[in-house]
């Protein structure tokens, strides 16, 4: 429920974001991709979705809302390497989703390294306060490295 509620806030941005910032995007097939993709995300066909992402990567590689988006669906699909590959180039094609830390961390805590998604998650908790989800995968990334006291109050 909890899973199905974050991504139902997360299309709803996507869509927000779309038309409220087409300029955001580099071209229209990657607008139309994502588009596309979003669309396939809202009916939780999330395999399907991730490559209509990556699809976007590939129409614009200098689309940052196609890299956040494959690494958002890399992640529910338990890709964590190539999640993160995307991630970090939304990272630095400066996307706008406030979400990207969560992301990252989300990546970080399921390749086993706990301190960067400490550092991610923890950063996340800043910018976007109260988020259940998040303050769970930062207890799980302490309790990972016997940080028991801190996992407590995560």
């Amino acid at each position: 429920m909890r899973n199905q509620r974050f991504v139902l806030g997360l299309i709803l941005g996507l869509v927000t974001s779309l038309w409220s910032s087409p300029e955001s995007l580099a071209n229209e097939s990657s607008q139309t991709l994502i588009r596309k993709g979003a669309d396939e995300l809202a009916s939780n066909r999330v395999s399907q979705a991730s490559a209509r992402f990556q699809e976007a990567v590939k129409a614009d590689a200098k689309d940052a809302d196609a890299h956040f988006l494959a690494g958002l669906a890399l992640n529910r699909l338990g890709r964590s390497q190539q999640a993160l590959e995307n991630l970090k180039e939304a990272k630095k094609l400066k996307t706008a989703y406030r979400d990207l830390y969560f992301e990252l961390g989300w990546a970080y805590l399921f390749m086993r390294q706990y301190e960067a998604a400490i550092e991610a998650l923890g950063y996340y908790e800043t910018i976007k306060p109260g988020r259940g989800l998040a303050h769970e995968l930062l207890g799980r990334s302490r309790l990972a490295l016997g940080q028991y006291d801190e996992a407590k109050i995560a």
